[in-house]
């Protein structure tokens, strides 16, 4: 701004108060307070949808193997098709899976990914002192799924190593037997061994096949996808100690953390996203007492059981 005075022109530079600089940034504040919720929110939505297409490719991958080995689904831990990848440790040695976990098994994993073992590779963390691995190829990871937390997993193998992924393969059934009865010795064939056949499951576009979870293996039974006793109150949980958090086990449940819910692959191929509130049921219009007691057992079977 330029004045005239009595001595000639005279110069006069302007700025900001203080106060108008504590105004401007806390108009730009309550912007971004505003804007953040819904670029979390779009950010989540693609990460949602990049963990569906994971679910739709490890579920036709299932029907391709179905289709080369009698109608039968993928057995959750079955060497009888090829054993499993092993896995390069890093001083150099292999870790071998005992059994053929879906996660590594040789078939399917050629079937998913044609590079196969070449993908398989070390978590991004340790577990209570040990070293994990994650079973599935790098690329096949949930997006939301914690990569910086170690989690629960099926096994321990020598020297304390555990094998882990970030999406679990429905066992609801096997879960549903009554322990050391006959009716658990056939679905641990059927489930484990073998694997389920296809031709035999009820309603397959309406059956789990594979979900959000921390351990290769998901189930809703025996209180696991209770989401207020489990998830609402430990989310992602950390480490073998948890499995007795809360007066129950934990560990083949559903993660539900896609904003509350979970991503499903079903067995007719298809793929969805549920709350919560669509994947674990009580009665008396699904309102859960404190205690739990009010489950649907009828409605999660519905979901959950290949063969009810």
């Amino acid at each position: 701004m330029i004045y005239l005075g009595v001595s000639g022109i005279v110069s006069k530079k302007t700025g900001f108060t203080l106060i108008e600089l504590l105004v401007v940034i806390a108009i730009i504040a309550l912007l971004l307070s505003i804007l953040m919720p819904a670029l979390n929110s779009v950010k989540e939505r693609g990460r949602r949808a990049v963990c569906m297409s994971n679910l739709k490719q490890l579920s036709l991958a299932n029907i391709m193997y179905a289709q080369l080995y009698n109608g039968c689904f993928l057995p959750v831990e079955g060497d009888t098709s090829g054993g499993g990848y092993d896995v390069m440790m890093p001083d150099g040695t292999l870790f071998t899976p005992q059994y053929g976990v879906w996660c590594v098994n040789k078939s399917y994993i050629k079937l998913l990914d044609q590079r196969g073992s070449e993908n398989l590779g070390q978590h991004l963390s340790g577990s209570l002192g040990s070293v994990s691995y994650y079973g599935l190829p790098k690329k096949f990871r949930c997006p939301s799924y914690p990569s910086k937390k170690a989690s629960v997993a099926i096994a321990a193998a020598g020297g304390g190593t555990i094998l882990q992924t970030s999406y679990g393969y429905n066992v609801t059934d096997w879960w549903l037997a009554t322990p050391g009865s006959a009716e658990e010795e056939v679905m641990a064939e059927i489930i484990w061994e073998k694997g389920p056949l296809i031709d035999q499951i009820k309603r397959p576009a309406d059956k789990i096949l594979f979900t959000d979870a921390l351990n290769p293996d998901v189930t809703y039974a025996e209180d696991q996808g209770n989401y207020i006793n489990h998830w609402d109150v430990h989310g992602e949980f950390f480490g073998w100690e948890e499995w007795s958090l809360g007066g129950g086990l934990h560990g083949p449940e559903p993660m539900y953390r896609h904003t509350e819910g979970a991503n499903i692959a079903f067995c007719d191929g298809h793929v969805e996203y549920r709350k919560k509130t669509e994947m674990f049921f009580f009665t008396d219009g699904n309102q859960p007492n404190a205690a739990a007691t009010n489950v649907d057992v009828a409605r999660n079977n519905r979901l959950w059981s290949y063969f009810k």
